[in-house]
């Protein structure tokens, strides 16, 4: 830990043990901050082993509760990490700016310039699979939000049973009806599908009247950037006036993951999406 201590018979000796005390001050606070580090951010990050790459969409945000609203920055960006293999950084002390962070390469956390309890794990890969310095963890193949996911921000790497919100305008209903869309998705044979659900007309809550559309699956390929909200054309000339969007089982953030054109009834994704993205939509016309 490179803390200075007086050597034998030093004299005098005062000025090496308060610089030792110093230092062990120093290491005490930063390992209080170490346990109380928020990390957020990153947007859709993604995972394949076969190529050794793991990306993510958007700048990774740090920061520890002592500090306030000041972040220790990973810009978004690409790493490739052989079996074994290890990322960290330097988390700095006492933020009064934002700073941009650079990561380190190496099979250990460790680094000659800097003691130890300021080496910060960012990701390990052992085997096929990676974890991060918050606690979060993708499998080969996953996709999804790392930091700041909600729910523990697990990436997902294909559609599990997702629940329509046939409640109350932009909240999902836990007490039903609902439709299990995990057996209608795969195999629709196409670009795109209609799950089984229908379209629920002439019905109000807080004094709108409104239909909530049959939900739209969308299978893009790699490459896109945008959706069309009406792709199924079940929606026509109709007023969207409200859409949620899932990809991999994941509700998407607006203005995080992708911005939504209600009148234009199309989404901006702010990612490019890959071979396996599914999404799925719901939508509220009048």
């Amino acid at each position: 830990m490179k803390i200075t201590f007086p050597s034998e018979d030093e004299e005098p000796f005062t000025d090496s043990h308060q610089q030792g005390m110093v230092e062990t001050d120093q290491i005490q606070y930063a390992n209080a901050e170490n346990g109380n580090l928020i990390w957020s951010g990153g947007g859709i990050a993604s995972w394949v082993a076969g190529t050794n790459t793991f990306t993510w969409a958007a700048d990774i945000k740090i920061t520890a509760m002592t500090t306030g609203a000041r972040f220790a920055v990973i810009p978004a960006g690409a790493i490739l990490l052989e079996d074994g293999e290890v990322a960290f950084f330097v988390m700095p002390r006492l933020l009064i700016t934002d700073q941009s962070l650079t990561l380190i390469k190496s099979n250990r956390v460790f680094n000659v310039s800097a003691r130890l309890n300021n080496l910060r794990l960012f990701v390990v890969r052992v085997g096929d699979k990676l974890f991060f310095g918050n606690g979060g963890s993708l499998l080969d193949g996953q996709v999804g939000p790392i930091f700041g996911g909600g729910l523990g921000g697990g990436g997902g790497g294909s559609i599990s049973t997702i629940q329509s919100p046939l409640g109350t305008i932009g909240v999902v209903n836990p007490n039903g009806p609902t439709t299990d869309l995990e057996a209608t998705f795969a195999g629709s044979g196409g670009n795109f599908g209609v799950a089984n659900s229908s379209a629920r007309s002439d019905h109000s809550h807080a004094g709108v009247t409104h239909t909530h559309e049959p939900q739209l699956k969308i299978e893009p390929g790699a490459g896109v950037t945008s959706l069309n909200l009406n792709a199924d054309a079940l929606i026509g000339a109709k007023t969207l006036i409200w859409a949620e969007i899932f990809r991999n089982g994941i509700r998407q953030s607006e203005g995080d993951d992708l911005t939504i054109n209600l009148g234009l009834k199309t989404a901006s994704l702010l990612f490019t999406t890959l071979a396996t993205d599914r999404f799925l939509i719901n939508r509220i016309t009048t």
